[in-house]
């Protein structure tokens, strides 16, 4: 096989070799290929070494829960972990009587917020809360929430003592 120089490519300090396969391959100064390096390294260095509190969050959490005779089940969280931040409560109320839902933030764990047989749960540290929610009926709790756990309970009479609590915690 043999080599050969186009005329067009060699004005354009460009070389064309010829084995199997034609190659081109252009000559640049050994500094331009060097800068280039040294600007990928910077670009993936920079990346790297962000900061997250820098990185775009991925906005408010949404967190569905369904309360029912007794339990407050979540949806679409494990008993339930959120990010820091805005946090809206979308809860439905699948049972036949009302409810309420009530966020504390609290040390202690949701079902121990009161001795056990009281009909209600001290709300000391209370965040926010739906009052009456109607059977069928589905309502929203927008609230910013720092890092820690909360106690999410239903707290008309007798509701709590049944056992119709949930922990939520903020990272």
């Amino acid at each position: 096989m043999r080599s050969y120089v186009d005329p067009l490519m060699a004005a354009s300090r460009c070389e064309v070799q010829s084995a199997r396969y034609l190659i081109v391959r252009r000559k640049e100064p050994a500094v331009t290929r060097k800068m280039r390096i040294a600007a990928l390294l910077a670009v993936i260095g920079a990346a790297v070494l962000v900061p997250t509190s820098a990185q775009p969050s991925h906005g408010p959490s949404v967190v569905r829960f369904k309360m029912i005779e007794w339990d407050i089940v979540p949806q679409n969280a494990s008993k339930s972990h959120g990010p820091i931040g805005k946090v809206t409560f979308v809860v439905q109320n699948a049972g036949k009587l009302n409810h309420e839902f009530v966020v504390i933030r609290t040390n202690k764990a949701a079902g121990q917020l009161a001795r056990s047989g009281s009909k209600e749960a001290p709300e000391k540290g209370a965040a926010g809360e739906i009052e009456d929610i109607a059977p069928g009926k589905t309502e929203k709790l927008a609230l910013k929430l720092p890092q820690g756990h909360y106690a999410l309970i239903c707290n008309l009479a007798g509701h709590w003592n049944n056992g119709q609590f949930v922990d939520y915690y903020i990272h």
